[in-house]
């Protein structure tokens, strides 16, 4: 509770909370929230500006075949008739979960890879840290390009590289920058009068870590961990934009403002909520990381 209201005292992290928050229970309800189908198109109604209503015989022509439309377009239509709204709230369920998922994998490889250096030393903390410079010296968006590609080549070209690929390629890529801060956190956790009590009692090595020194790295992670999401969101969408991330008629931010692009002069709405909605969701993120990182560090409390 002591947290939560350290948390709220800051307005820019209860923004942050605030927006988290909106973006998870969208994605979460988001078949609850939309108006419309999000793969549904409504002849007639192409490029629909926002606040558009549907004819009722066409309302009644849906619910006949099994849809529950709205009254009205409220963020307009797209190039195929379909609801905006509808589908930048389906693509928060995609974005949240290749970036929680994603995150959880980078997570699990970062740490693991950070206590077993930072605990062990020598020949394998220099093994693993030049492991990690390796796939570090690398653009992360580029690595996952290079995983996504070899998964489509290796399994034909009708592979369509969806929700595992999407997984497999951000959750390999994105595990340096919490390895080494791991490491460092461990390199000076070992040492501390805890560990050494453990050491003295019989406790084996593997004890120690999981036991003694992972629960001590707890503050580190969890602050990464969420800024880790945001970083993953946007690169599914970056991903998606180029084609790479979940294939049409899925929704997914990405994809949305990829096919917008061309119309956005005429058509601004179709690739501004999407774009949106991708901007405040990775904001919100970052933000609740940055409190997170000023409540749990104690130098920071300290300083303040």
């Amino acid at each position: 509770m002591q947290v939560l209201r350290r948390l709220w005292s800051s307005p820019l992290t209860a923004l942050g909370m605030l927006l988290v928050l909106l973006a998870l229970l969208s994605a979460a309800f988001c078949n609850v929230l939309s108006p419309f189908s999000p793969v549904r198109q409504y002849r007639g109604y192409q490029f629909k500006p926002p606040g558009t209503q549907l004819d009722e015989d066409v309302r009644v022509a849906a619910r006949a075949e099994g849809d529950r439309p709205g009254s009205a377009f409220a963020l307009g239509t797209d190039i195929h008739g379909r609801d905006v709204l509808s589908r930048v709230l389906y693509g928060a369920r995609i974005s949240m979960l290749v970036g929680v998922v994603a995150t959880l994998l980078n997570l699990l490889i970062g740490v693991a890879i950070g206590i077993l250096a930072g605990f062990y030393g020598g020949w394998l903390d220099s093994f693993l840290m030049r492991l990690t410079d390796t796939f570090f010296a690398f653009p992360g968006t580029l690595l996952a390009i290079i995983i996504l590609a070899t998964l489509s080549a290796s399994l034909g070209d009708n592979y369509d590289p969806g929700m595992l690929g999407l997984f497999l390629a951000l959750g390999l890529t994105g595990w340096t920058g919490i390895a080494r801060v791991i490491r460092g956190t461990v390199l000076a956790l070992k040492e501390r009068e805890f560990v050494e009590a453990a050491r003295a009692i019989g406790c084996g090595n593997l004890r120690i870590m999981l036991v003694h020194i992972l629960p001590n790295c707890m503050a580190p992670v969890i602050v990464l961990g969420t800024m880790q999401v945001a970083y993953n969101i946007l690169s599914e969408a970056g991903l998606s934009f180029l084609g790479l991330g979940v294939q049409a008629p899925s929704a997914s931010w990405g994809g949305m403002l990829a096919d917008a692009r061309p119309f956005f002069k005429e058509n601004w709405w179709w690739g501004l909520f999407p774009g949106l909605a991708l901007g405040l969701a990775v904001l919100g993120f970052n933000l609740f990381g940055d409190g997170l990182r000023d409540v749990l560090d104690p130098r920071l409390r300290a300083r303040s």
